[in-house]
């Protein structure tokens, strides 16, 4: 009698650990998957933050060279009064827009950041230093008078009456110093600057995000441990009483 009770009590005692063990190993395995799919997120969320980087730093650098690459092409025009580099300089203004371009690439993803703010300050010094160079182009087409017609985009700048009052070979002198003046490199240098700017926000936001990933994943990965070494003790103790 006492020994059929003992068994009774060691089959409930089993039946109550081996119900304990799979509610133990199911919620193992929902922390398990859980960090599992937390983890997936972090990677496909660092990805995409990787793809961020590498077009809005590539953006950056296409707006640095489309105004250096518009600047060359003024001063070109200027001393060497070659109309192809006055095609050059309007077709990237008209048709290319390479500038414009990319900001909207740095507005999809750092709208109301840093990067936006820098780059958008950049192409607006951008547009002033094209503003000088329109002029002074203009001021050597009229000088010159050589181009049966005047571009719309350079004809609509406008001249001072003092400028154009001038002489042709003043108009040649004026020209010639106006992409050298010191307002001129003054917008060059914050221009350069500006993208600077830009530039190094965009890698502190692309470090400090990946560092706080990184801190995430690894606070995930301390509690998951704590977790299954409490787990594992709890298994230990309910074997341990069944045994005894």
């Amino acid at each position: 009698m006492y020994k059929k009770n003992a068994e009774k009590q060691n089959g409930i005692k089993l039946i109550y650990f081996t119900n304990i063990m799979l509610a133990l190993s199911f919620l193992c395995s929902i922390l398990f998957a859980n960090f599992a799919i937390r983890l997936y997120k972090n990677y496909s969320y660092l990805m995409s933050l990787i793809s961020d980087y590498t077009e809005s730093n590539k953006a950056i650098s296409e707006l640095e060279e489309a105004s250096d690459f518009l600047t060359n092409q003024a001063r070109l025009f200027c001393l060497k009064e070659d109309e192809t580099f006055l095609r050059n300089y309007l077709y990237e203004v008209e048709n290319l827009k390479t500038r414009e371009n990319a900001l909207d690439v740095i507005k999809m993803t750092h709208n109301n950041d840093s990067v936006f703010t820098n780059t958008s300050m950049a192409l607006n010094e951008s547009v002033y230093i094209e503003s000088l160079e329109l002029y002074a182009m203009k001021l050597i087409i009229l000088a010159k008078n050589n181009i049966s017609e005047i571009p719309p985009l350079i004809n609509d700048v406008q001249i001072s009456k003092e400028a154009m009052n001038l002489s042709a070979s003043d108009k040649l002198e004026k020209e010639k110093k106006i992409l050298f003046t010191t307002d001129y490199l003054s917008a060059k240098d914050r221009f350069s600057d500006y993208c600077s700017k830009a530039s190094r926000a965009l890698i502190y936001n692309f470090l400090d995000t990946k560092d706080n990933m990184s801190k995430f994943v690894l606070h995930r990965y301390n509690l998951l441990i704590l977790v299954a070494i409490i787990l594992f003790v709890l298994m230990m103790i309910f074997a341990l009483s069944v045994i005894f």
